[in-house]
């Protein structure tokens, strides 16, 4: 009898101590696979992001600035100094960080120092253009790239901080024709071309020489056609004439406003380079001129008209 009861005793106590220890295991392979559970399942979040949204969170609070940027140059001359770049997050400067410089339509990758600064030296430019080139955070392989990815284009121009690049024509002293017809009907126009002494004094300005009002075929440019423009040109300055050309027509809307007058100048312009036939720039545009009276608002809006077809041809002749 003592013997059974010894005998349950120690299966009573071998039956609670193996619920206690199963118990605590079971606790203990709970406590375990809990941040398993929360890895895999930040893993699995993780990989449910989308390239533009993973790229959002990795580069979140880091901030792009241009330090400083070159000065312009001339199409065949390379530029001066670099442009110089700072990424920081939280006030601290951010190191070895990948950051792209976007240009015509190029991505080219940097890295940051230990001071949080990259540089960007373009090679030298073979056209004249007036452009901007862009800097952001680059994305890293597993995000793609911004040309197979609108929305990751998107995030990263978000990020992005833009300089200016300007490069000037280096045909300064090509030579040029210009006929502009400041016109004062349907048919006629002012015979001392107000506007073509305009353009000719700010393209002279920027350092052009040789360039001054041409031939007579205003006829060819009142039909409002190009080919008859050329034609006449070609046959007035002869088929080997390797200037530029310049023509076009303004109507003006020139009123009196209070004590103030206001001018609205439309422009029509073309510019073409005669050696090659290429059109260097087609304008389209109204420039808006005031003044104490009319005369003093139409001189302002041709002065606005004749600046902008002067940067035109300088970023891209």
């Amino acid at each position: 009898m003592k013997v059974s009861i010894l005998t349950a005793s120690l299966v009573a106590s071998l039956f609670l101590f193996s619920c206690q220890s199963t118990k605590e295991v079971a606790t203990n392979q709970a406590e375990e696979e809990l941040p398993v559970a929360q890895e895999e399942a930040s893993t699995q979040e993780e990989e449910e992001l989308t390239p533009a949204q993973s790229y959002q969170k990795r580069t979140e609070g880091i901030t792009l600035s241009v330090v400083s940027s070159p000065k312009e140059t001339a199409a065949g001359r390379a530029f001066s100094s670099p442009y110089v770049v700072h990424a920081e997050k939280d006030e601290s400067a951010v190191a070895n960080l990948g950051v792209s410089a976007y240009l015509l339509a190029t991505e080219y990758p940097l890295t940051t120092d230990e001071n949080g600064n990259a540089e960007f030296l373009p090679a030298v430019p073979v056209h004249s253009t007036l452009n901007s080139v862009e800097f952001f955070p680059s994305p890293i392989e597993s995000e793609g790239t911004i040309k197979r990815d609108l929305d990751l284009m998107i995030a990263c121009l978000d990020k992005s901080v833009r300089a200016e690049y300007r490069v000037h024509t280096s045909s300064l002293s090509k030579g040029g024709i210009i006929l502009l017809l400041d016109m004062k009907g349907e048919k006629s126009f002012d015979e001392n071309l107000p506007t073509s002494s305009e353009l000719q004094k700010n393209l002279r300005q920027l350092g052009f020489t040789g360039i001054g009002n041409g031939p007579d075929f205003s006829a060819e440019i009142l039909t409002g056609s190009d080919t008859a423009v050329l034609d006449a040109a070609r046959r007035f300055l002869g088929r080997n004439y390797t200037g530029f050309l310049v023509y076009g027509k303004l109507s003006d809307k020139t009123q009196k406003e209070g004590d103030r007058a206001k001018s609205s100048l439309h422009a029509k312009v073309n510019c073409v380079d005669m050696k090659t036939g290429k059109t260097v720039c087609s304008l389209e545009f109204i420039a808006e001129g005031s003044g104490k009276n009319e005369r003093e608002a139409l001189l302002d809006a041709r002065k606005k008209v004749s600046a902008e077809i002067a940067s035109q041809i300088y970023y891209n002749l």
